[in-house]
């Protein structure tokens, strides 16, 4: 008796799942694109030299600010640290207290 309702359940949520998935998109034709005129490429341009005060390195700079204006870390580079460490804790305490059965287990003579 229950194996009929439960087979009936689950094709009713089938049923219902696939009618709602066919609603959810329906299908549409494709508007035609407009025509556009065809014209030869243009030739690539030679590359530019570094131009600025430092020729090496084109007056370009790369630098990484972690403090805010206020001289404090900013609130993403806090939530980042945050994080990392939050994962990272559970890996280093598996390790270790690993490291200390296998290193008892291993060291008790028996």
């Amino acid at each position: 008796m229950t194996g009929r309702w439960l087979r009936r359940i689950a094709v009713a949520v089938l049923l219902g799942g696939t009618v709602l998935l066919g609603a959810a998109a329906p299908a549409a034709a494709a508007p035609n694109p407009p025509a556009h005129v065809v014209t030869a490429p243009s030739p690539p341009a030679p590359p530019g030299g570094p131009t600025g005060v430092n020729s090496t390195t084109g007056g370009a700079t790369v630098g990484v600010q972690i403090n805010g204006p206020n001289g404090k870390p900013s609130s993403s580079i806090v939530i980042l640290l945050a994080l990392t460490v939050l994962s990272v804790a559970p890996a280093l305490l598996l390790m270790c207290t690993s490291f200390t059965k296998i290193f008892v287990v291993r060291s008790c003579p028996t």
